[in-house]
């Protein structure tokens, strides 16, 4: 998924129901939704050198590479 996407999806939840603004942000620990935390950190780029791939993908921070931001972490 796209930053775009994300972010225009994440709007029109806002615009149909502001109070949502008010919200925690929470996350699903994997994708049965076994266990939810709450998200404490700010999204952050980085680069990730097999960005093809699902899993177990090769994630360098932007302030330690020289490569250009190819993907947002947000959790």
């Amino acid at each position: 998924m796209k930053v775009k996407e994300y972010l225009e999806e994440f709007n029109k939840m806002v615009l149909n129901n502001p109070s949502l603004l008010e919200c925690e942000v929470i996350y699903a620990t994997d994708e049965e939704g076994n266990e939810f935390r709450k998200v404490d950190c700010f999204p952050v780029g980085c680069n990730v050198s097999n960005i093809k791939d699902d899993r177990d993908l090769q994630v360098e921070f932007e302030n330690h590479v020289d490569r250009p931001i190819n993907a947002v972490i947000v959790n």
